[in-house]
């Protein structure tokens, strides 16, 4: 739940940064460049157990072209922080979540991407329209 947690959050920020106007859009993209660099596995953990079955029988998006897929999916602690570790392929590099820098991150995202909005009116459709037109 805590990586679609997290992906929903990303996701959510990056509607608002499509159709705030021009001024705020850079504020949000920063914020959202700021939680990729963080977790930036985030989107692949999401699809990863999203589409778990395919990924089980080695038919993952993520698996094609690799000579010994599977999921492995690990959860491993270091130094009190919770890491979600998920291997598609033997001998490739796994994908990882940890919870605490993810958490800090999304708050992060999550206030900065408030903060931007702050005080501006809803917009309309047709404003919306005309913002990346």
């Amino acid at each position: 739940m805590f990586v679609w947690a997290a992906h929903n959050l990303r996701t959510g920020a990056e509607l608002v940064h499509r159709s705030a106007p021009p001024p705020v859009q850079e504020r949000i993209k920063n914020a959202i460049e700021d939680f990729d660099r963080t977790a930036p596995d985030v989107r692949k953990l999401r699809n990863a157990l999203s589409h778990f079955d395919a990924f089980v029988y080695g038919e993952g998006r993520l698996q094609k072209g690799r000579q010994t897929p599977h999921l492995g999916v690990y959860s491993v602690v270091h130094q009190g922080d919770y890491e979600l570790v998920v291997s598609l392929a033997v001998g490739e590099p796994v994908l990882r979540l940890s919870v605490e820098k993810t958490t800090d991150a999304a708050n992060a995202l999550f206030r900065a991407v408030g903060l931007a909005v702050e005080g501006l009116p809803m917009p309309s459709l047709a404003d919306v329209a005309t913002w990346n037109a």
